[in-house]
């Protein structure tokens, strides 16, 4: 739920749904190099995802 500088930012009432996206990005040794946060209006926003599975555990 957006909080008050939220509402200021995008323009929207106080406690309107907003979409999050928090990620952290990792250099070749694994450790930590950056790390960002995204909010999205609820109302504008579409977030698409898809799934694959595989049984396959064999290993090249």
């Amino acid at each position: 739920m957006a909080n008050e500088e939220e509402v200021d930012i995008l323009g929207i009432e106080l406690n309107s749904p907003v979409f999050v996206v928090e990620q952290t990005l990792y250099d070749s040794d694994k450790k930590p190099v950056g790390w960002g946060k995204s909010i999205c209006r609820g109302d504008r926003f579409k977030f698409t995802s898809s799934v694959s599975w595989s049984m396959d555990n064999t290993e090249d």
